[in-house]
């Protein structure tokens, strides 16, 4: 401060913490007003304090004009609802929203083509699950009346299909969460330092997997559902089928 230096301690609270993939810069967004005291402080030579530089910062915002701003929206999805927001104030922005427009369609297509694959694959697995727990239950006719003649309670025998499932896509599930995360940082690298900014392009995040997780949980037991109540139908009786009298 006129060829001196000088130090200021603010202490600030801290509202949120920007996550890592915002912003490849070392960024940090403050209170505008907070701002704009510490541009009076640096460049008005008759401020002495920060305290001083704040007051006149308040009785002169209102009468102050600005050639430019930069905003920061909270997601790409976010920007054109930013954008039609300043221009109801009468704010003009310049940005690259074609190029946005366009890779949010590109987005949405490939989410679509993505999703239906994914629901023709899950309906697969989940015909072929219930088809193989079906099939386990027909050939094991014979030892499930057994455990009904030596006294199994009916409801564990019931839930025998559905464990059975639930062991078996959990094992899957297992690998493919492990493959996911594999992959998620083989992307990032593939990609490292191509898109400007942009830190992480691949995303596998903790409630992904969690969602995942129970949707593919509630399939394995959905398609073990017949399974499931068709032991219930088997009786005692047909351990004694095809016994020698």
């Amino acid at each position: 401060k006129n060829g001196k230096a000088r130090d200021e301690v603010v202490t600030m609270p801290i509202a949120a913490v920007i996550p890592g993939f915002a912003s490849g810069r070392r960024l940090a967004l403050i209170d505008p007003d907070l701002l704009l005291a510490a541009e009076i402080f640096r460049e008005n030579e008759t401020i002495t304090t920060l305290a001083e530089a704040r007051s006149l910062a308040a009785r002169t915002r209102e009468r102050r004009t600005y050639s430019g701003l930069r905003l920061y929206a909270r997601s790409i999805d976010d920007v054109d609802t930013v954008r039609r927001w300043l221009l109801d104030k009468g704010i003009a922005t310049d940005g690259r929203f074609e190029e946005i427009h366009l890779l949010q369609r590109l987005d949405r297509a490939t989410g679509l083509l993505v999703a239906i694959l994914g629901i023709l694959a899950a309906g697969g697995l989940l015909v072929s699950l219930a088809a193989a727990q079906w099939s386990w239950v027909e050939r094991r006719r014979g030892d499930i009346g057994y455990l009904r003649l030596l006294g199994f309670e009916p409801i564990h025998i019931t839930l025998m299909p559905i464990v059975q499932a639930l062991l078996t896509v959990s094992g899957g599930l297992a690998t493919a969460v492990a493959l996911a995360l594999l992959l998620d940082r083989v992307i990032d690298r593939m990609f490292a330092g191509q898109l400007g900014s942009i830190a992480d392009v691949s995303r596998v995040g903790i409630r992904e997997v969690v969602l995942v997780g129970i949707l593919v949980l509630a399939a394995a037991i959905s398609a073990s559902l017949a399974a499931s109540l068709a032991t219930r139908r088997i009786t005692p009786a047909e351990a004694l089928r095809g016994v020698p009298i």
